[in-house]
């Protein structure tokens, strides 16, 4: 007969209190009492159960995460001002539920404008009538005598075409010999013509009598008046441009500062000689930059051509949208190119990296140094340029 309590076996460990990672278990035994024992007095010595560590494969991280943002919704408003907005969710990385546990705004909203569209009209340009005829050059050994009419009767707007036709008119005047006039000098006393020597600019330009110095037999420069037809006609196609493209020196290039990259030195500013994705680029990006050439000698300037830069991606790609142009025969003098109403021209450039744009100067002006001036531009200053013209030649 059994006379003491006593414990029966353990039972098998219980599972994992978890199904990943670190969690516990536990087993347990019961105190058996014999039958003469009031067991409510008396009990078992020792414990009735046991726990001990357990470990599982890790869990798998449980975290809530914002998704990407929504495309910004269409305006609420028509026209004129409006709201927009976008939106957000929120998603468990295991259980891939949506739910409202991430902190942080679900929707964001911002202020619109819708604009009423308008229709854009090109208006082609037509000349005003003709003004009266200037006054001789010459009272007599012939003379030219010219007159103008501007092309303001409308002016071109919205991309339409330019005025079609002369703007400028010259006919020979005073044909009768001077009396004080020598037949050895009859002929170094005519007014000589000065021609553009270039198929693509076919500009007459013709001085007055004193402008030709019949005792040292050379053009008096400096003295002369000059007279003109219409100046510059661009380049048809198939036209070879390059011969009244003047010919620049790389090493006479100098700009008020450049990038200190090897792409953006000021020789790299050649149009027809430099690659694409080169260019001068300004150091700093204000007004009162410049890009300045010079000529080996005095040119008859007809037109001006710009190019921006066109970087290896879209982001590197800038341009000028416009510039003023000055021009010196010593570099130390300098005048603005002007319009007909005496204001400083503002020159149209590019609208993008790829296009070249082509100025004529409608007033021609004659030029050892000129210096390309920017005032607006697209994300940094930077440039390639090309000059037409031609030098002073007697027929």
């Amino acid at each position: 007969i059994i006379n003491q309590e006593y414990y029966t076996t353990w039972s098998t460990w219980s599972s994992c209190s978890v199904t990943c990672g670190y969690g516990v278990q536990f087993r347990h035994r019961s105190c058996i009492h014999p039958p003469q024992f009031n067991h409510y007095q008396y009990d078992c010595l020792g414990v009735v159960g046991e726990i001990h560590r357990c470990q599982l494969p890790p869990c798998a991280e449980t975290v809530d995460r914002f998704l990407p943002w929504s495309t910004w919704s269409t305006c609420n408003a028509k026209y004129g001002h409006g709201i927009q907005q976008r939106f957000r969710q929120c998603q468990n990385s295991i259980s891939h539920k949506f739910n409202k546990n991430c902190i942080g705004a679900f929707s964001e909203s911002r202020n619109c404008s819708t604009a009423k569209p308008c229709t854009v009209i090109k208006v082609n340009g037509k000349y005003g009538p003709w003004a009266s005829w200037s006054t001789c050059s010459a009272t007599c050994g012939q003379g030219i005598q010219s007159r103008r009419r501007s092309c303001s009767k409308p002016l071109p707007t919205n991309g339409g075409l330019d005025c079609q036709g002369p703007a400028v008119e010259i006919v020979k005047c005073n044909n009768s010999r001077c009396h004080n006039e020598s037949t050895i000098n009859s002929n170094a006393m005519k007014p000589p013509s000065i021609i553009c020597n270039n198929t693509c600019s076919h500009d007459i330009i013709n001085y007055k009598g004193n402008c030709f110095d019949s005792f040292n037999r050379h053009l008096n420069k400096s003295d002369c008046f000059l007279m003109k037809n219409k100046i510059c006609q661009t380049c048809q196609k198939g036209a070879n441009c390059k011969i009244c493209t003047i010919a620049l020196n790389s090493k006479l290039i100098t700009a008020s500062s450049y990038l200190n990259q090897s792409t953006c030195q000021p020789s790299n500013s050649l149009l027809y000689q430099s690659p694409h994705h080169q260019s001068w680029c300004a150091a700093e990006v204000k007004q009162q930059q410049y890009l300045q050439i010079t000529l080996e000698d005095n040119y008859i300037i007809t037109s001006v051509e710009t190019m921006g830069k066109n970087g290896l991606f879209p982001s590197l790609s800038y341009w000028v949208k416009t510039y003023q142009l000055a021009y010196s025969h010593d570099g130390q003098n300098w005048k603005f190119y002007t319009t007909d109403s005496k204001h400083i021209a503002q020159f149209k450039g590019n609208t993008n990296q790829y296009d070249i744009k082509i100025n004529c100067l409608h007033q021609t002006i004659t030029a050892k140094y000129l210096r390309f001036i920017p005032k607006t531009w697209h994300r940094w200053i930077a440039m390639k340029i090309a000059v037409r013209g031609c030098k002073f030649t007697e027929i």
